[in-house]
């Protein structure tokens, strides 16, 4: 394997996406995952590519998420070996992409469908003009002591 992998944890989702736009924009790079890691609600950002642009793009994703104070941790490997990637990450090798087709509709559950239509019912229909019995209450001024 020639490419190498660029690993980057954040903390939070918001980071984990603001990172991997960040780093396939900043260097030619493809983005094979952002993973759930265990606890604390920190996200890995996976990137590959050839050596140099995934430790361009990792170094922009620390950048980044060191700005918005959302940086955990960072790594680089590059040619990592066949078995260690297949041990941990499926999406590094390359997969056909399954199309949908276009004669699929989704299916929906009926029952869904009807409380759904309940919600927006309720949400849509007009108020009545009666009083919420809601009194609007004026805060009290606060005399200045001299």
């Amino acid at each position: 394997m020639k490419d190498s992998l660029g690993l980057l944890e954040v903390a939070g989702l918001l980071g984990a996406i603001t990172a991997s736009d960040a780093m396939v924009k900043a260097a030619n790079v493809r983005l094979i995952g952002i993973e759930k890691a265990r606890g604390l609600g920190w996200m890995t950002v996976k990137v590959t590519g050839d050596v140099a642009a995934v430790e361009a793009a990792v170094q922009t994703g620390v950048a980044i998420t060191k700005g918005m104070n959302l940086y955990v941790a960072h790594k680089v490997i590059p040619r990592p070996a066949e078995g260690l990637v297949e041990s941990f990450n499926d999406d590094f090798t390359d997969k056909p992409t399954k199309v949908a087709d276009e004669t699929e509709k989704p299916q929906l559950d009926e029952k869904v469908v009807e409380v759904l239509d309940e919600i927006v019912s309720t949400i849509m229909e007009p108020k009545s003009s009666k009083s919420t019995g809601t009194k609007k209450i004026t805060p009290k001024k606060n005399p200045k002591k001299k």
